[in-house]
């Protein structure tokens, strides 16, 4: 376990229980402190009180998506690397998140991408 992981705390949003807890699991083993939230009203409730290094968050939530997600973090300039992930996002959707600052990472891509994006932003 990379000893510079153990300082970057990511919140992860996944409506899906189960995906939420493996990309948690994940995490934590990689050493991360790990915050969890199954909807985008209960993320901003915890960007209230706490800066994580790192969002972590599906795209396709009821209520809200990702993208309101992003859009709430970027408009109150918190500075948080953003992934969005997604098993499909249309293109124009994955190029309006890019443009936000968000890193757009398919669901099925996404413990191979992570491990390397949360050391460069630790």
């Amino acid at each position: 376990m990379a000893s510079h992981l153990s300082h970057s705390s990511v919140l992860v949003v996944d409506d899906e229980p189960g995906i939420r807890q493996l990309i948690s699991l994940h995490l934590r083993r990689l050493g991360c402190e790990v915050i969890e939230a199954p909807s985008v009203a209960q993320a901003i409730a915890v960007l209230e009180t706490r800066r994580p290094d790192v969002i972590v968050s599906d795209y396709s939530m009821p209520m809200a998506n990702g993208l309101d997600l992003l859009e709430y973090v970027r408009r109150r300039q918190l500075d948080i690397e953003f992934i969005l992930s997604s098993d499909s996002l249309a293109d124009d959707v994955a190029a309006g998140a890019r443009a936000a600052g968000a890193v757009v990472i398919r669901k099925d891509e996404l413990f191979d991408i992570l491990s390397p994006r949360l050391r460069e932003a630790s």
